[in-house]
């Protein structure tokens, strides 16, 4: 299979300012990529906050460094806009960690790994799912 790297600009987002004018770009979006990093942990039990946020449009992904900007309200409420189709794998794990550090009501957000499982499908991940669907590997 051919393998499939992301073409588009990366943005690292550093400081409040530049968040905030970019989630009000991203409001006008219909659909985004949408995951999530934190520090690794290599303990049983343990688990870390997340550190940034990936927010990610056809041609532009962003990440969001969080020690950096913070957790402005624009992103609260992006993260609430039932509007702006927000679309990931395993987002439940993600939600529950943003939910630590900022209240917020999910909306928006679609699982395509939900999708999969309720279409009978086991190997729900990213790669697997690029695989089965678009006949690609990612890198």
């Amino acid at each position: 299979m051919p393998i499939v790297r992301f073409q588009g600009k990366v943005v690292v987002v550093e400081s409040k300012d530049s968040a905030e004018k970019i989630l009000d770009r991203l409001t006008n979006e219909r659909r985004v990529g949408f995951d999530t990093e934190s520090k690794p942990a290599f303990k049983k039990g343990v688990s870390h906050p997340i550190s940034l946020i990936q927010l990610s449009t056809r041609d532009t992904a962003f990440l969001f460094q969080l020690k950096k900007t913070g957790f402005p309200q624009l992103m609260t409420d992006f993260l609430a806009d039932k509007n702006i189709k927000k679309i990931g794998v395993g987002l439940k794990n993600d939600i529950e960690k943003l939910q630590e550090l900022v209240v917020f009501n999910p909306g928006g957000f679609i699982d395509l790994s939900d999708l999969a499982a309720e279409k009978g499908i086991i190997q729900v991940g990213a790669r697997s799912l690029t695989a089965r669907y678009m006949e690609k590997i990612i890198l």
